[in-house]
């Protein structure tokens, strides 16, 4: 079809047929009738040369712009805000995946002020004798750990009442001092530093990760290294968000696992705390959208050999 058949054509018409033939269908009326001029030549020798004129022709800033569906198209949000939501396409996977970063990274930031990183309390039965007189009391005592500091809650009920709460940074010489010893500031000031680090590095892992996004949605980041490397940095960069947090769970876990709780004396239990198993099951299902297509292929396989039994 030549240019004055297409013109006659209504824009919904004109995406119908770039539907059909596989073309995109965001862009102007003057850029759809462009796209299939172009396509329609695509059989002749110098169509490289019809397609860059006809493109630049329709779209002057084509030259500078470079965008993952193809050669003159709009980056997302400048697309969005020329032609409205209709006009680009959504991968739902990739959405859900920026989303889950984003949430990700505010629960790891909400994670370093959690005091309930590991948990602990333990009951001692007291029998006093005061002036003749005996006094029986349960003392109970309950420990959160945070990743810098520590709080120490005591209560005692029964013939006597009592309760107070204490808090120490792990870098407080108080905390070694306190109940001789037996609060372990060291070694879970050691834990909650390396998991620490692994938070913060996958928060600017994470930070990279969005902050490019939303440049390359904007026409930025599209040309130089960013643009030259930018399916390893998604792949490095999204496996590194995952694996580095990843880690620092599991040697919280490793490291907190010789905890000493029997230097209390009496009943009680001690064990990783809300937080920690907050994050072990969210990096989990993080990890399943990161990886969707292998997971998905994973479920596929687990249906077929249960539906051949």
């Amino acid at each position: 079809m030549n240019k004055d058949e297409l013109s006659s054509m209504t824009v919904q018409q004109l995406k119908e047929k770039l539907k059909s033939e596989g073309l995109p269908v965001s862009g102007k009326k003057s850029e759809l009738i462009s796209r299939l001029i172009t396509n329609s030549d695509s059989d002749n020798p110098t169509s490289s040369a019809v397609k860059a004129k006809a493109i630049a022709k329709t779209n002057p800033k084509a030259k500078s712009v470079k965008t993952s569906n193809s050669e003159g198209d709009l980056p997302f949000f400048q697309s969005i805000a020329a032609n409205g939501i209709a006009s680009v396409e959504i991968v739902r996977w990739e959405a859900v995946k920026y989303g889950a970063a984003a949430v990700m990274f505010f629960v790891m930031i909400s994670a370093l002020g959690s005091d309930s990183w590991y948990t602990g309390t333990h009951s001692n039965d007291i029998e006093e004798e005061f002036g003749g007189e005996k006094f029986s009391a349960t003392e109970t005592f309950e420990i959160n750990y945070g990743l810098s500091e520590v709080e120490f809650n005591i209560k005692i009920t029964g013939d006597m009442r009592f309760s107070d709460s204490l808090s120490f940074e792990y870098s407080d010489p108080t905390c070694n001092l306190a109940e001789d010893g037996e609060i372990l500031c060291d070694k879970m000031s050691s834990a909650g530093t390396v998991m620490q680090i692994s938070l913060w590095l996958s928060i600017l892992v994470i930070s990279a990760l969005l902050i490019i996004a939303v440049a390359r949605g904007f026409g930025q980041l599209q040309t130089g290294f960013v643009d030259d490397n930018h399916s390893k940095i998604q792949f490095w960069g999204w496996n590194a968000c995952v694996l580095i947090p990843a880690i620092g769970v599991i040697l919280y876990a490793l490291m907190t696992f010789t905890y000493e709780s029997d230097v209390f004396g009496g009943d009680g239990s001690f064990g990783l705390g809300s937080t920690w198993w907050m994050m072990f099951f969210l990096l989990a299902i993080f990890a399943a959208v990161i990886h969707n297509s292998k997971v998905m292929k994973l479920v596929e396989i687990i249906k077929e050999k249960l539906e051949t039994k």
